[in-house]
């Protein structure tokens, strides 16, 4: 069997981008609209996996809503303060960890 496991950004990289953003930026700083063919596209990904489960419900209600957060936004050093980088590699480690 092969071990798949999601290293994307999730409700707990939300939380780090959102305890380290630095002012005056926000979080709708780094959410965009999404194209309405990737919007479409969600229902397959949907079926293919337990999308809350993967990426938490926040990020489930904010996707549902047609909007995204992509990884230049989402790890982007000069939309953060200090020991960002730090938070979301130990994010990450955990996520690699985990059972």
């Amino acid at each position: 069997m092969l071990d798949v496991r999601y290293l994307g950004i999730d409700d707990e990289w939300l939380a780090v981008c959102e305890n380290y953003m630095r002012e005056p930026f926000v979080m709708d700083s780094i959410v965009m609209k999404m194209p309405r063919r990737e919007y479409r596209a969600l229902e397959s990904v949907r079926m293919a996996l337990p999308l809350e489960e993967t990426v938490g419900a926040r990020s489930v209600a904010l996707l549902s809503e047609g909007r995204k957060v992509e990884l230049e936004g989402a790890s982007n050093p000069m939309l953060y303060r200090r020991g960002f980088k730090e938070a979301i590699e130990a994010h990450l480690l955990s996520r690699l960890t985990a059972e």
